[in-house]
């Protein structure tokens, strides 16, 4: 995949691409840095340990395999979005995975998350392997919730307590997509 430009509701242009082993510590200070600007992310602040070493052997490993991809939204050189999306490992599952996707919080509401998830869904519609994707969902995540359903994401089912997060337990909407 070469990438895609997309233009933002501001006007202002990204790039979204599949992520290469090089761009590794661009992904490791993303991830860092949106652990401490949201609580839908499945990750507390500073709870992210992989080393630019791992994460550089981590996309290695999505690049090889045909029905995985990590997406990257980039302003200059400047991961602003990621998403990635993997199905499961035995045959019996392989055709179905999950994603997890992460803008940091100064370009939220522009599209880029949108972007993101469109440019996974044309992928998996023409992956022969891939006929499900899945996420899971904290259910008070409105902003997130919207997105879902307009893209034609079908609740499935509910987590109950999945999440604790500062005393409190929160639910989970585990979602679908048939592609």
């Amino acid at each position: 995949m070469n990438g895609q430009s997309y233009t933002c509701k501001n006007g202002q242009t990204v790039l979204i691409r599949e992520a290469l082993p090089e761009d590794a510590e661009r992904l490791v200070t993303h991830v860092n840095a949106i652990s401490y600007e949201s609580d839908f992310i499945g990750i507390s602040p500073g709870e992210f340990d992989m080393t630019v070493e791992q994460e550089a052997q981590f996309l290695s490993a999505c690049q090889a395999n045909p029905s995985h991809i990590y997406l990257l939204a980039l302003d200059g050189e400047k991961v602003i979005g990621a998403l990635h999306f993997a199905t499961g490992k035995r045959k019996r599952v392989n055709h179905s995975g999950e994603f997890g996707i992460s803008v940091l919080k100064e370009y939220w509401g522009l599209g880029i998350g949108s972007s993101l998830l469109d440019t996974l869904i044309n992928w998996a519609t023409n992956n022969e392997s891939v006929k499900k994707i899945n996420l899971r969902v904290r259910t008070d995540n409105q902003r997130a919730l919207e997105l879902y359903n307009k893209k034609g994401f079908q609740i499935e089912g509910t987590l109950k307590e999945e999440i604790f997060e500062a005393g409190t337990y929160y639910d989970l909407y585990s979602m679908a997509l048939f592609v």
